[in-house]
């Protein structure tokens, strides 16, 4: 056998070696690449590392017509290409670890933030967290028996001690959890020292709630239609204390000071407290912690949104795209990062446009007014269109700065401030702080391809006309069953209502079986395909 035949021979066998590889997209970037993806730490960027290099294995990897790898052709300045292209991508991984592991981001709190963690440390009389006495509304919607019993209900017991019992009111809304979660509760009754309304064993039947209709004709409740009724019903204290069910009110007046919204999370009785009182030197209409699903990923994106009102990145750190000044108030360590909307399991509210007219604490007689229209005190709401879902924590958002212009500017997601969804997520939150930073540079980048989502509602003017794509039924008697059937989607001009930024092309709706799901601990509701 010739030698040409054999260096033949030898390019088929490397090529089919290759062919193997491209399926599993198991190629060798040299050994730079093999010393990161040794650690399970960097398997991440090492996948990353391997998408953007694609398009180079397969120019180097190829076949000509005559069944060659031209690999061997290339030419040396397409390899150099590559091979400076690794090189680059590899500095700029070192160098963001490096940055993160010496400039460790939210590590330093402002002055003021330390002066309050004195303030508690060195005393212990009750309210030692609440300098100038506000008063404080706390509302939870809580399922979970464990977290009650546990971290949860020892936080919330902290957290009344450091404001001081009689400037706290807790309203509590469960339903349909079963008996373990309404004794977790009546136990924690037992050991508040404040006034409060715990509400247990209610059953909140979906019969009472609209329906939305699918282009089949079924009838469906939307599940933000559930979840923005549930919030509301704990502000039911606000409206009629003296007839409230579980209501233990000793209050003669209803008026608060801030409201503070608790989802079922882990969090620290100290940072409740500055998020109440430190954020931007206490001089906000809407403050939110960070809520994180994992260590390292930011869990609440269906709610929040940036300066401008496009939806997040990324979920590593910084968490925002390049297209507003969100990102640029995370990268500088701002406690008042400026957003449109948040909610971030723990949020903050000025208590004025929650209250009634009789428990307003300004100093006007009536309530405040659009365009002559009296304004109800605010609450949550969804949005009842089919294929269109807006977060109710969202909405709020948006109504508040409608009603109350200067709020859009004092609207504030506060970093510093963390909770989390798991024991493991909330033990590991603060090791991952130091390093989060390492993560900017990819974060950027992975989010400039995909993010943020598109929604043509971003800039929509409440109050202004606007044109908007709704479903068309072939029969308009809404009677469930008998609906016929949606063919296409049509333009129809509406009025814009706040919150166009919220929403999102989806449809989320509620399982029939209720109380059911909700004993078995598994998700009440489930998403429905856009068709």
């Amino acid at each position: 056998m010739s030698d040409h035949t054999e260096d033949h021979l030898l390019r088929r066998s490397s090529l089919a070696s290759s062919s193997s590889s491209h399926d599993g997209q198991d190629f060798n970037y040299g050994p730079n690449v093999k010393l990161l993806s040794a650690y399970p730490h960097t398997h991440f960027l090492h996948t990353v590392l391997r998408r953007i290099t694609f398009p180079f294995q397969i120019c180097f990897r190829t076949q000509n017509s005559r069944g060659y790898s031209i690999s061997s052709h290339t030419p040396t300045s397409l390899t150099l290409l590559f091979k400076s292209l690794s090189w680059i991508f590899a500095f700029l991984v070192a160098l963001s670890i490096l940055r993160g592991i010496l400039f460790p981001s939210y590590a330093n709190p402002p002055p003021h933030y330390r002066l309050l963690n004195e303030a508690i440390s060195s005393s212990s009389y009750e309210g030692r967290g609440n300098i100038k006495g506000e008063s404080v509304f706390i509302a939870a919607n809580i399922i979970q028996e464990d977290l009650i019993k546990g971290q949860w209900g020892l936080s919330l017991l902290e957290l009344v001690h450091l404001l001081g019992p009689e400037n706290v009111f807790v309203s509590i809304y469960e339903n349909d959890s079963g008996p373990g979660t309404a004794a977790a509760l009546e136990e924690l009754k037992a050991k508040l020292p404040c006034d409060f309304s715990i509400v247990t064993n209610a059953h909140v039947s979906l019969d009472n709630y609209p329906k939305v209709y699918l282009p089949n004709g079924n009838a469906r409740v939307k599940r933000l239609a559930y979840l923005s009724d549930l919030r509301n019903r704990l502000l039911w204290p606000l409206e009629h204390p003296e007839s409230h069910i579980g209501a233990q009110i000793n209050h003669t007046s209803t008026s608060f000071n801030r409201i503070l919204f608790l989802n079922d999370v882990y969090f620290s009785p100290i940072d409740a407290i500055h998020l109440l009182f430190s954020t931007n030197e206490a001089n906000y209409s809407i403050a939110c912690a960070a809520d994180f699903i994992s260590s390292v990923m930011f869990y609440d994106t269906f709610v929040v949104r940036d300066n401008e009102g496009y939806g997040m990145g990324f979920m590593f750190f910084p968490w925002f795209t390049s297209q507003g000044l969100s990102r640029g108030d995370v990268l500088a360590e701002s406690d008042a990062v400026r957003v449109r909307s948040c909610w971030g399991g723990m949020a903050s509210y000025d208590a004025t446009p929650f209250l009634t007219p009789d428990a307003m604490h300004s100093a006007t007689s009536h309530y405040p007014s659009i365009n002559g229209t009296t304004l109800q005190p605010l609450r949550f709401r969804h949005d009842p269109e089919v294929f269109w879902e807006s977060a109710e924590c969202c909405l709020i958002n948006a109504d508040f700065a409608h009603r109350e212009p200067s709020a859009t500017s004092r609207i504030f997601l506060n970093p510093y401030i963390r909770v989390a969804y798991t024991a493991r997520s909330w033990y590991w939150l603060s090791t991952i702080r130091r390093f989060e930073r390492s993560f900017a540079i990819l974060q950027y980048v992975v989010s400039a391809i995909g993010y943020p989502e598109y929604n043509a509602r971003r800039t929509e003017r409440p109050g202004h006309p606007s044109t908007q794509r709704r479903w068309l039924y072939t029969d308009a008697s809404l009677n469930g069953e008998e609906l016929g059937r949606a063919s296409l989607e049509h333009a129809e001009k509406i009025i814009a209502q706040p919150g166009g930024f919220c929403g999102q092309k989806r449809l989320f709706v509620m399982k029939p079986n209720l109380e059911e799901t909700n004993k078995q601990g598994s998700r009440n509701w489930e998403q429905i395909a856009v068709p």
